[in-house]
C-alpha cells in the first residue's frame, strides 16, 4: 500500500494527518468527482457545528408570525373529515391543540410515521391492533426504513497521538471510495477517523477508524406497539439483511484491518480492539468470523430515512406526493428525511436541508 501525502490544515491532529493511505487526495468530497481523501466538510462557524436551529430558527426568532414552543411532545394530527386542522401536543401547561391552516410534520424518519399512525394514517390492520381507528389505509407508513450500516475498530492511542482537547472536531478526515462489489454505484463506501472518542478527558486517547456502507440495499421498518405518544415505536433497521451490504462491509473491514496494521497508524496506537468482546485483528482469520462480528455489532449512522417515502400518485408504496403532501388527506405535509425514497450515497444533512428549502419555496408559491 502506498502512502499519499496529505497537505492538511495545521490544526488537524496527527491521527488524521497520517490517515490518507493509498486512496488519493481530493479537495472536496462533496464535488461530483469527490473520490478519495479529503478534510471532512461540515457546516461550522467559529469551531461550532451550525445546526438547522442556529441557521434558520434563531435568526427568525423575533418574527411576529413565529412562535417556538420548547419541551413539547407531539401526539397526533387532528382532522375535520379528511382535512388536517391542528396538532395535539403536550407542553408545560398540559395537552392542547395547535390549530393551523396547513400542518407540516418534521419529526424525522422514526417519529413522523409514528405521528401519522396515531393520527389514523398507516397500515389499517396494524392500527386496529393497537386500538387506533384507521382514517387512511396507507401501507407504506413505517416501511422502507433505510440506513447506512457502519462498524468501528476502536483504538487506544499513544500519548503523543492524543487529541489536544475533547472539544476538537472528532472527525476530520474522510475517504470516499467505490467498492466495485455487488453492483453498487460509485462512491458507495466511506472510511473515516474518530478522535476524541467521547467527552471525558480520557476520550482524548480514545479513537477509531470506521467504515460505512453509504449505498445500502437493506430495508427495515418501524411499528407502533401502543397509541401512547410517550412510548417510542419499535425500530428494526435490518442492517445487512441484504447480502449486497454484507459483502461490501466485510470488504470494508478488511480495509480497516490493513489500515490499522500500517506503520503510519500502528505507530500511534497502543491497542486495537475488534468488537465489544475485545479480540485483536490477528484473531480474525476468515470471512465467517468477520460476518459474525458484523451481524452482531453493526450499527446505524444516525441517517434514518424513507418511512414516509415520496412517490408518484400511482405508487401504492408512496406516503407523500412530490410536493410532500400526505396522500388521502388535505392540508398535511411531511418535510424531512422520512420522505426520501432511498438513502443518499452520502451523509443526509445536506439533502434534508435541500428538501426543506425546496418544499418551503413551493409552499410559498401555492399560498401567495
Amino acid at each position: 500500500m502506498t502512502i499519499t501525502t496529505v497537505h492538511s490544515s495545521p490544526h488537524w491532529h496527527k491521527k488524521s494527518r497520517d490517515y490518507a493511505l493509498g486512496y488519493g487526495w481530493v479537495d472536496d468530497h462533496n464535488a461530483p468527482e469527490g473520490t478519495g481523501v479529503s478534510p471532512w466538510a461540515m457546516n461550522m462557524r467559529e469551531g461550532r457545528r451550525v445546526s438547522t436551529n442556529e441557521a434558520y430558527l434563531e435568526p427568525a426568532r423575533k418574527c411576529p408570525n413565529l412562535t417556538i414552543v420548547g419541551d413539547a411532545l407531539g401526539d397526533r394530527v387532528e382532522f375535520v373529515g379528511y382535512r388536517a386542522t391542528g396538532v395535539r401536543v403536550h407542553t408545560g401547561t398540559g395537552w392542547t391543540v395547535v390549530h393551523g391552516r396547513a400542518i407540516v410534520l418534521c419529526a424525522g424518519a422514526i417519529h413522523c410515521p409514528a405521528i401519522l399512525m396515531r393520527s389514523g394514517i398507516g397500515p389499517a390492520d396494524a392500527l386496529r391492533a393497537t386500538g387506533i381507528t384507521p382514517l387512511v389505509d396507507a401501507a407504506g407508513v413505517g416501511q422502507n426504513l433505510g440506513e447506512h450500516a457502519s462498524i468501528t475498530l476502536e483504538m487506544q492511542l499513544r500519548p503523543e497521538a492524543w487529541a489536544s482537547s475533547v472539544h476538537v472536531r472528532p472527525m476530520l478526515c474522510l475517504v470516499r471510495y467505490s467498492s466495485r462489489l455487488a453492483g453498487a454505484g460509485r462512491n458507495d463506501m466511506q472510511l473515516y477517523s474518530i478522535n476524541p472518542g467521547g467527552i471525558d478527558e480520557a476520550a482524548r486517547g480514545r479513537g477509531g477508524i470506521r467504515v460505512s456502507v453509504v449505498q445500502t440495499f437493506s430495508k427495515g421498518n418501524m411499528r407502533m406497539t401502543t397509541p401512547d405518544p410517550t412510548v417510542d415505536p419499535e425500530v428494526d433497521f435490518r442492517l445487512l439483511s441484504d447480502g449486497r451490504d454484507l459483502v461490501r462491509l466485510r470488504d470494508g473491514v478488511r480495509r480497516l484491518f490493513e489500515l490499522a496494521r500500517h506503520p503510519a497508524i500502528a505507530s500511534m496506537t497502543e491497542h486495537v480492539r475488534v468488537g465489544k468482546t475485545g479480540p485483536g485483528i490477528a484473531d480474525f482469520t476468515d470471512d465467517a468470523q468477520i460476518d459474525a462480528w458484523l451481524l452482531a455489532e453493526c450499527s446505524d449512522y444516525v441517517h434514518a430515512v424513507g418511512t414516509c417515502r415520496m412517490g408518484a400518485v400511482d405508487d401504492p408504496r408512496a406516503v407523500v406526493d412530490p410536493e410532500g403532501r400526505v396522500r388521502g388527506v388535505e392540508g398535511l405535509r411531511v418535510v424531512d428525511a422520512s420522505i426520501m425514497p432511498e438513502v443518499p450515497r452520502a451523509n443526509t444533512h445536506l439533502t434534508a436541508v435541500m428538501l426543506a428549502e425546496h418544499l418551503a419555496e413551493r409552499m410559498q408559491r401555492t399560498t401567495s
